[in-house]
């Protein structure tokens, strides 16, 4: 199990088990192009997991996220689903760290 996180910097003498960089490539509502018909939203977020103590880099990847149902105009709406393609983001991370410390992934 995760027992802490630290966000960078992280306080000198840290003992890392593990470092991830995490970029957001997209986080946004796609419009329809075609009047009356609902948008999407889009979160792209590339990833990599490295060791903590040599920075060697245990895995890759991507999670992208598309979520229809999105009405142009609609930010509360466009801003849950956006929330929603982060946890797919968090979870994604979580399994892949389960995986690298042989814990049998959450449900």
């Amino acid at each position: 199990s995760i027992r802490r996180v630290e966000a960078a910097p992280w306080p000198v003498g840290s003992e890392l088990d593990y470092v991830i960089r995490l970029r957001i490539e997209r986080f946004e509502g796609v419009s329809p192009e075609e009047e009356g018909t609902e948008g999407e939203a889009l979160v792209v977020a590339t990833w990599d997991i490295a060791a903590g103590a040599d920075r060697a880099v245990l895995a890759r990847g991507t999670t992208e996220y598309r979520a229809p149902g999105w009405a142009a105009g609609d930010y509360e709406g466009l801003v849950d689903l956006l929330e929603a393609g982060l946890g797919v983001v968090a979870s994604d991370l979580v399994a892949r760290l389960e995986q690298l410390r042989g814990e049998a992934p959450r449900p």
